[in-house]
């Protein structure tokens, strides 16, 4: 008579592991996804309260609202279309190539003492 309890003893596979599913099904969208994509509808429409309907991508409007903000002078607007649209890192190159370093004579503080 075969013991039942080898019958339980199976190779562990990682696909069945729970601590790798984190909490979600596969397939799930991550939020951000949800997000990216409703702000990229070029289908998306909104009815406001006074009955006009807005249609096209939530970020074009944004963006534009954005702009003109920025250009009436509004710095948090100025800094978001800066940091977004060009990043915070500045590229000191020309066409890929780097630029020339300029030859200046840096004063070491040193003074010469011979007059």
């Amino acid at each position: 008579m075969r013991d039942k309890r080898l019958d339980n003893l199976k190779p562990f596979t990682g696909a069945d592991d729970p601590r790798r599913m984190n909490g979600k099904p596969k397939g799930t969208k991550h939020i951000s996804t949800w997000i990216q994509e409703m702000l990229n509808d070029p289908d998306f429409e909104l009815k406001l309260k006074d009955g006009t309907i807005l249609k096209g991508a939530p970020l074009a409007a944004i963006i534009k609202t954005a702009v003109a903000k920025a250009v009436s002078g509004d710095m948090r607007a100025f800094d978001i279309l800066g940091k977004y649209g060009f990043g915070t890192k500045l590229d000191l190159t020309t066409n890929g190539k780097e630029l020339p370093t300029p030859i200046i004579k840096v004063d070491d503080g040193v003074q010469d003492k011979s007059s």
